[in-house]
């Protein structure tokens, strides 16, 4: 059976919540919640001001899937998008998927006027960063990423 890709919907949160969980544990991300992650994934997925998702389906099974989140960026001189997640079972790996996902990620994103997208890669990830060079990724050089949560104490001086 072809999978079939088409975007993401609120009623497809408990078929996507697995491989969020499978894909939070390939990156080593700690503090996966089920409860919470439902939630936010819910919320983003009924409010299309934040982004869009993508699903990669075999019949009612979800293999692949893939967020991608709006910002707004001046250097690049307009909206666009931040894939934040993308993830295909292990099993059904090397047929294409990840590619097929990120292109339709990415017309759908073009179509909604982003002008780029953006992502990370675990440094020690070496075969996703074969991937997205793959797919037309670069490192953006000189810079990495640095991140303040909010709501905590943020000052570490002494």
């Amino acid at each position: 059976m072809t999978p079939r890709i088409r975007e993401a919907v609120g009623s497809d949160v408990d078929r996507i919540l697995p491989l969020m969980e499978a894909y939070w544990a390939f990156e080593q991300v700690p503090r996966f919640e089920s409860g919470r992650i439902r939630r936010q994934l819910e919320h983003f997925l009924c409010t299309p001001k934040f982004g869009q998702a993508w699903i990669a389906e075999e019949g009612e099974r979800v293999i692949a899937y893939a967020v991608a989140a709006y910002v707004y960026s001046f250097e690049y001189g307009g909206s666009m998008a931040e894939l934040d997640e993308l993830f295909v079972e292990e099993g059904s790996r090397g047929r294409g998927l990840g590619r097929a996902l990120i292109t339709t990620a990415c017309e759908a994103l073009e179509r909604h006027g982003c002008v780029a997208v953006q992502l990370q890669v675990a440094d020690w990830n070496e075969a996703g960063q074969r991937f997205y060079d793959r797919e037309g990724f670069a490192p953006k050089r000189g810079y990495r990423l640095w991140v303040a949560p909010l709501g905590t104490p943020r000052s570490r001086g002494a």
